[in-house]
Parts: C-alpha cells; sequence; structure tokens
C-alpha cells in the first residue's frame, strides 16, 4: 500500500506512454526546421510539442516543455 507521500512524490514525475513518445518523436520531425542554429530545438517549440500531446496524457505528471526538452 502507498503511502500519502509516495502518491504525491509518484504525481511529480512524467510517465510516458508509448503513444506520448511516438507522438512526441512524430511532432519534433514534422517541426524539425524549427532547429535553433545549434541544432536543438528552442523552448518555443519544446512548449508546442507538450501541448500537442497533452490529449494523451493518461497518469503522472502533464508533460510540459522541461518533459520534452
Amino acid at each position: 500500500m502507498e503511502t500519502a507521500g509516495e502518491i504525491e512524490e509518484e504525481s511529480k514525475h512524467a510517465k510516458w506512454t508509448d503513444e506520448e513518445v511516438a507522438a512526441l518523436v512524430d511532432y519534433l520531425h514534422t517541426n524539425r526546421s524549427e532547429r535553433a542554429d545549434a541544432g536543438n530545438f528552442r523552448q518555443a517549440t519544446y512548449a508546442k510539442a507538450a501541448e500537442s500531446i497533452r490529449k494523451l496524457h493518461r497518469s503522472g505528471k502533464i508533460k510540459d516543455s522541461k518533459n520534452v526538452s
């Protein structure tokens, strides 16, 4: 049985489903022209990517730009 502290700690972590991972990869591939000069994506692109997969959320922390970068 989980304690309240364990449940609270669990909710701080993003849990990724295969569907979310595939959607994120697809989004970044489709929007690869938004990469910055160094080859990484800009924070705005990561924020849009997180928003695009929000509808797929099942459990854990809702993904944000920090989780997808």
